[in-house]
């Protein structure tokens, strides 16, 4: 087929790629693969810059001619496929196999917006430079260097889709729907890898444990499921559970260093959890109304919620206290007219809060001053499995003089309008902000809406893109990508010369010498052991720097066993530490 507009030929036969040529050029300029069988055509989409292609197998496939890529993928619900045609202006794709079948072209219809139905969430992945933008009835894919649409995935459910995150690797995204169905896609072509265990109504978020692998979503039906991704589907696992609530669960937040779960109600109340054992820390009251969004500030262990009517309030959240009180409670908007906060994320190295409530407005707080007052220190690996009270200022976790219903104003607080800075208030939408994200480098902020529009802004409020179906020609996001493939090439570098220099033998010699039998079931023997001789890199840690050690009894924790020359221990020869030591060096040298 020819395109008159960009003067260019395409070809197919009975190999699987088809040929773009240039009428002045003998040899093809381009292949178009993606196909497993043999092509029976391809075709100009008239009007449009698209083409089509299909395999005898019924497979199909979008083109956009500007940049060669796939941007759609569909099958037909025929026997083999012998030829088909495109019909103009209304457009048709028309199959001919033992019958005629007929596909009509689902064209939106205002090309000035990301799509024709609202956006659920817009996440950025880096490893693959590119925005994916989640609607309830499809996943696209735009490019970061151009914001330029690149692919469509359809039909991935039945049901709409509700919530969405990408996976620590980002090459898988995690998405629950309106009939509370979980499942995990491969981001590169929209296929579906795995399906959970589902709920019994539409899941409201969905956040991934990456150091656990560990997939947690809530859902109206009042629970939080901990679904465990590093097993089959049919396995079961002791990782995976579950946690209850009277009434529908709405959101949730995750501390990993603390393995600590946050979850919060329509009818106000959060409940902290204890993800080792799902052991139930606190219930709080905390709220009048539904909790509309709740985010931890990492790696502090301040936990900040919002509800309907507009409250922001701050907490901060340890063990063992479970009669708690917010540190303090600000109102988004006017005292008279306040408006619900639907989002939040946070920025650690600047302390920034950024929100987006139901008026469509962005605001960023700067926190800074406020968490110097609190003194939330961030939390450390040497800390977690340590008497937390005698480690922190037990002040912190108390009700000092905190204020409720009170507002910044009063004489009698610890803290001013003053300590909670806005770095930013603009209003980016005309309809309620469904989910804004940050990228951290450079320090942009992505914001969708009701609106059925994508925004990336700067921290100044200067709008530097817009995702949109036509293309946006003022896209200017700035992203150095040259440096980014740097960076990633030096850590696999890094990290290839760190497993090179393992010492095996000496990791083999000392589970050896551990081996050796005791003729006395009762003497103690001085062992000294190389930690660093068996605990992998750094880099490949999975779980925690640390390792727990049981001997006699007795559990004391090692920070960052990486950083310590050696170790001098008294072991027990028939201990409980012996067994701990050989399955912890075998783990450790498998991975």
């Amino acid at each position: 087929d020819w395109h008159p507009e960009f003067q260019l030929i395409f070809s197919a036969g009975l190999d699987r790629d088809a040929y773009v040529w240039n009428p002045y050029v003998k040899k093809e300029i381009f292949k178009l693969t993606g196909h497993n069988h043999s092509l029976i055509g391809v075709k100009c989409i008239p009007g449009t810059y698209q083409i089509i292609t299909g395999d005898i197998s019924g497979l199909f496939r979008v083109w956009d001619i500007r940049t060669l890529a796939t941007v759609q993928v569909f099958s037909s619900t025929g026997s083999e496929i012998n030829s088909f045609e495109v019909t103009y202006p209304e457009k048709k794709v028309l199959f001919g196999s033992k019958s005629i079948l007929a596909y009509k072209y689902d064209e939106p219809r205002d090309q000035k917006l990301a799509d024709e139905d609202h956006t659920v969430c817009t996440l950025y992945n880096s490893l693959f430079q590119n925005f994916i933008t989640v609607h309830p009835k499809r996943i696209k894919i735009w490019s970061a260097k151009t914001g330029q649409l690149q692919n469509v995935f359809r039909d991935i459910t039945k049901s709409e889709i509700s919530s969405a995150v990408l996976d620590h690797r980002q090459r898988k995204l995690y998405i629950g729907n309106s009939k509370g169905k979980v499942y995990s896609l491969n981001i590169k072509n929209g296929q579906r890898i795995k399906k959970f265990t589902g709920h019994q109504d539409e899941i409201t978020q969905i956040v991934y444990w990456e150091q656990q692998r560990l997939v947690i979503s809530s859902s109206w039906d009042g629970q939080v499921v901990v679904h465990d991704d590093s097993i089959t589907e049919t396995a079961s696992s002791k990782k995976s559970g579950k946690v209850i609530h009277k009434c529908k669960v709405s959101c949730v937040a995750m501390h990993s260093l603390t393995e600590t779960l946050a979850s919060g109600s329509e009818d106000g109340i959060i409940m902290i959890t204890k993800l080792l054992n799902y052991r139930i820390e606190a219930t709080i009251p905390a709220h009048p109304e539904e909790i509309t969004s709740m985010i931890f500030l990492n790696p502090t262990n301040m936990l900040v919620t919002a509800d309907l009517l507009g409250n922001i309030r701050f907490w901060v959240i340890q063990a063992n206290h479970t009669k708690r009180k917010p540190i303090v409670s600000i109102t988004n908007g006017d005292t008279e007219n306040p408006s619900s906060v639907s989002c939040m994320d946070y920025d650690h190295q600047n302390k920034y809060l950024f929100t987006g409530d139901e008026q469509g407005t962005l605001k960023v707080y700067d926190l800074t001053r406020f968490l110097n007052k609190v003194d939330a220190s961030p939390l450390g690996l040497v800390n977690l499995h340590e008497n937390e009270e005698s480690k922190y200022n037990s002040n912190l976790f108390l009700t000092t003089k905190t204020i409720l219903n009170k507002n910044l104003s009063d004489s009698d607080s610890r803290f001013s309008s003053e300590d909670f800075k806005k770095v930013l208030d603009l209003k980016v939408h005309k309809d309620s902000i469904t989910h804004l994200s940050l990228i951290k480098s450079p320090c942009l902020i992505v914001t969708c809406s009701f609106d059925r529009n994508v925004y990336i802004w700067d921290l100044q409020g200067h709008k530097k893109g817009s995702l949109v179906i036509s293309g946006d020609t003022n896209f200017d996001i700035k992203m150095d990508f040259e440096a980014i493939s740097r960076e990633d090439w030096q850590a696999a570098c890094e990290l290839y010369q760190e497993i090179k220099n393992m010492n095996y033998e000496n990791l083999i010699a000392t589970k050896e010498s551990l081996r050796q039998p005791s003729s006395d079931e009762e003497a103690f023997d001085e062992t000294e052991i190389n930690l660093k001789e068996f605990y992998i890199p750094k880099r490949l840690a999975t779980s925690r720097s640390e390792a727990k050690i049981s001997n006699l009894g007795q559990t004391r924790t090692l920070k960052k066993i990486d950083t310590l020359p050696s170790l001098k221990l008294s072991l027990k020869k028939d201990s409980t530490f012996k067994s701990t030591a050989f399955s912890m060096m075998k783990s450790k040298t498998k991975k």
